[in-house]
């Protein structure tokens, strides 16, 4: 609105005009054209009068111009010069010049509109009578002085009560045959009580000039009568008569000339001629269309630049600024029009200061409204610092701090806890004392923390005391109190609510990505909002570059399959469409068992917004589960088939049966039977739950020797050879001897026990760089392909025709064995030539000592 009337009341008052003016002369000065060569002035100059003496001349004279213009063959004669009174010192001059026109045939005369005293009658002055009778025309000569007393327009009708007498140009133009129709310019009716002395013109524009003074061929008077071949030169040119010399006081100052070469009115004229014989005469644009133009052109900074930032408005601003005057000029060079831009670039130009300030006084008040509710908000991780005495209690509990005290720089005193530190000088810090200078400016602060024991500070433990000084640095902070920093000041509250929300995100993500269950939030529409590491690890997603959020939620699901032949949508529909909760468990595809659990997110009351899927990890839950079934099928299964056997020899016993040596030998080999199950799921149990072992640097070919020592009567009773290849040094790692060599013992056993007899088993170890390898091969019946990723687990056994006595936990514990040493154990076999089982362990790059009983 202030952009409108600011405009709107420029163009009608018309108070800008000098500037429009400005505008339209600077454009006018670009616009030059060449002379055409069919319009002649014949001038009546200095050059003249030296040859005919002072001004007025015989009217004879003139008639003898006339002759001889008419033997030269012109095509038609403006004479610009006013013939109002008699010629009192040559009577008959009058008669002769009007024979003069009459044999010329086209002879144009002006019409002098003249006030006879100032504010006097306004009267027509015609030429003398016969004068008038002889012209072939009659015109206004007359041109429009502005405000600046610069001629730049004229009106092609003006009279007396009527618009009646065209301008000589337009005179001469319809002499010629040549006037436009209808004329250029707006016509204005006449009054209906206009008086006979009121004067009425219509058809207004404006000159453009061809260029500067001189610019159209100019013949001296004189050297016409002088010079007599230079009227054959004048055939068929249009002549304009008129005075050039300076005393004569018919000169003007135009846009090409200014106050300081001012141009002839002959020449004006002549201008005006060429210009309305070309078609390039301008015209004014109407009131009605500047205000319309100037008022589209006003409202576009307020339709833009709420839509911009503030520096493309600023360019929005130059860009409007320059396509405005862009515009005036090319309806001015193209389309002949004159539009005046001033009042509209007045408007473009306060209106981004004026945009500015509406936009400061907006962001000032919003910012101060948010602060005031976001101030009420709960920090999400409150600090009560009021008092230091309580803070410091539960800090000094945390590290030996003695004391600690801030400085304001250069060198003034804030606060301190416990005694008093003094700012030291640069380079002479205090032995137990530690110094952080941070801040800048007048914000500039030091920090003295005086520690126990080395006197050492950490980070850490720096921030927990940054976090209490902070009251003590926002009290001696100075608030702003001009009004150049009231903004400044809602500037920095915004910094530091953004920071609380900075750090409320941080801690949020922290804390979700922390948490052992998978997050993911789902908006109603089935897209991804936000998921935790967690969550990225189990739907395969954690090698992307950036989250997935965004992306449509069942393509990701399909990376956990549910349980039970139930589908995501199903889960999803529960609380999307009747607000309840669904659980389900699911498999990942790397094997992890999950509980997935969705509830519904809604944050108004009544409306779903999403749901919040928590995907946890029960594998392990799921793993012991098996593992008790395990247990209990072999506690029911493999204990009690020997125990069962041993109760029935009893019972035979009992019976009087008699007892040989082959009923002793079966009731022992039930009761060895079930021992050593027994021991096997005993030291399993104990390896499993067994969080820390005692290792130390062990000698691994003093191991595998003690286990092939152990080994020797079972091999000798099924006659198989132990053939050994160990290396005469030692072999250091680090392990648990009686662990190891239970692991070895086992693999050795077995396989002697899968071996037939009188074969050969193989035990060697080798070093493959910062690894040991103890390698264990046999001949035995070895291990079908189906069966070897199930070897290692708990109570597996291979179904052999020999029907080989076992527990499945032996190759167990050899697993649990060396994953607790931090090694593999791997197995390659063929069925029917044997199996090699190979252990590999780190090497200990520099034994420290070596235990006497391992040497």
């Amino acid at each position: 609105m202030v952009l409108l009337g600011v405009t709107l009341g420029a163009v009608l008052s018309d108070w800008l005009q000098r500037v429009d003016l400005l505008i339209y002369d600077s454009q006018q000065r670009l616009w030059s054209r060449p002379a055409p060569a069919d319009i002649v002035i014949v001038a009546i100059d200095e050059y003249s009068l030296s040859k005919f003496g002072r001004w007025p001349w015989p009217r004879r004279t003139h008639a003898q111009l006339l002759d001889k213009l008419g033997e030269a063959g012109v095509r038609a004669v403006v004479m610009d010069i006013i013939f109002a009174e008699p010629d009192r010192h040559d009577p008959d001059g009058d008669a002769l010049l009007a024979r003069a026109m009459e044999r010329q045939g086209k002879v144009i005369l002006p019409v002098l509109l003249e006030q006879r005293y100032v504010g006097g009658q306004l009267i027509e002055t015609l030429p003398l009578p016969p004068l008038t009778a002889a012209a072939r025309a009659l015109g206004h000569a007359h041109v429009e002085l502005d405000a600046d007393g610069i001629s730049r327009s004229v009106y092609l009708k003006e009279g007396l009560s009527d618009a009646y007498w065209p301008h000589l140009s337009i005179a001469l133009l319809t002499l010629l045959g040549e006037a436009p129709s209808p004329l250029p310019g707006d016509v204005h009716e006449a009054p209906a009580q206009a008086g006979p002395d009121k004067l009425l013109r219509n058809n207004h524009v404006l000159t453009p000039y061809a260029g500067p003074p001189g610019h159209f061929r100019h013949v001296a008077y004189a050297r016409l009568f002088e010079e007599p071949e230079l009227l054959n030169s004048l055939r068929d040119k249009i002549i304009f008569v008129g005075a050039t010399a300076t005393g004569l006081g018919d000169l003007l100052p135009t846009p090409v000339s200014a106050l300081g070469h001012p141009m002839a009115g002959v020449e004006i004229n002549a201008n005006i001629f060429d210009a309305i014989r070309s078609g390039i005469i301008i015209e004014p644009t109407t009131l009605r269309t500047r205000l319309l133009i100037s008022a589209l052109i006003a409202l576009l900074p307020a339709l833009l630049f709420p839509r911009l930032s503030p520096r493309n408005a600023l360019f929005m601003s130059a860009g409007l600024f320059i396509g405005t005057l862009a515009l005036s000029i090319l309806l001015l060079t193209r389309f002949h029009l004159w539009f005046p831009p001033a009042a509209p670039l007045l408007a473009l130009i306060i209106a981004y200061p004026l945009w500015s300030w509406r936009r400061l006084e907006y962001a000032n008040r919003f910012l101060s409204q948010e602060l005031a509710r976001l101030s009420k908000e709960p920090d999400l991780l409150p600090r009560d610092n009021s008092d230091d005495e309580a803070a410091m209690a539960f800090i000094k509990r945390l590290m030996p701090i003695e004391a600690w005290t801030l400085y304001q720089a250069p060198a003034r005193y804030v606060a301190h806890w416990g005694r008093r530190l003094e700012r030291p000088r640069p380079g002479r810090v205090p032995v137990g004392e530690s110094w952080r200078h941070f801040g800048s400016g007048d914000r500039e602060w030091w920090l003295g923390i005086a520690m126990g024991g080395n006197g050492r500070v950490s980070d850490y433990q720096r921030g927990l005391i940054l976090d209490l000084v902070k009251r003590h640095i926002e009290a001696a902070t100075p608030a702003p109190t001009s009004a150049i920093e009231l903004f400044e000041e809602r500037v920095l509250q915004v910094q530091q609510a953004e920071n609380r929300l900075r750090a409320m995100r941080r801690f949020l993500d922290d804390s979700l990505n922390q948490m052992a269950d998978g997050i993911l939030v789902i908006s109603n529409q089935g897209q991804l909002s936000f998921i935790n590491a967690k969550g990225l690890s189990y739907l395969n997603l954690d090698g992307e570059p950036a989250p997935p959020r965004g992306r449509p939620i069942l393509p990701l699901l399909d990376a956990i399959a549910i349980e039970g032949g139930k589908e995501w949508l199903t889960l999803l529909a529960s609380p999307l469409l009747r607000g309840e909760a669904a659980q389900a468990n699911g498999r990942t595809s790397s094997g992890l068992d999950l509980l997935i659990q969705i509830n519904p997110l809604s944050l108004e009351e009544g409306h779903i917004d999403g749901v919040i899927i928590n995907l946890s990890d029960i594998t392990r839950l799921r793993a012991e589960e098996r593992q008790r079934l395990e247990t209990f099928s072999f506690l029911s299964h493999d204990l009690r088939a020997p125990l069962a056997s041993l109760l029935a020899l009893l019972e035979m016993g009992r019976d009087g049966k008699a007892i040989d040596d082959d009923f002793l030998q079966r009731i022992e080999m039930y009761a060895l039977r079930t021992l050593n199950l027994a021991e096997d799921f005993l030291q399993v149990s104990q390896l499993e739950h067994m969080e820390d072992l005692q290792l130390q640097s062990v000698d691994l070919t003093l191991i595998v020797a003690n286990a092939i020592d152990a080994a020797w009567d079972h091999s000798s009773a099924k006659q198989i050879r132990l053939i050994e290849a160990l290396p005469d040094e030692p072999v250091y790692v680090r392990g648990n001897p009686g662990l190891l060599e239970r692991a070895v013992l086992n693999l050795i056993n077995n396989a002697i026990k899968y071996s037939p007899e009188e074969t050969r088993v193989e035990i060697a170890i080798e070093i493959a760089g910062a690894s040991a390898i103890c390698r264990i091969r046999d001949s035995g019946f070895g291990i079908p392909p189906e069966a070897l990723d199930k070897i290692f687990d708990r109570y597996f056994r291979i179904d052999d025709q020999n029907q080989t006595p076992g527990s499945g936990l032996g190759l167990s514990f050899v697993k649990s064995v060396v994953e607790k040493h931090r090694g593999a154990v791997t197995v390659a076999s063929i069925e029917g030539k044997g199996s090699t089982f190979c252990i590999r362990l780190p090497l200990e790059s520099d034994p420290d000592q070596t235990p006497d009983q391992n040497r």
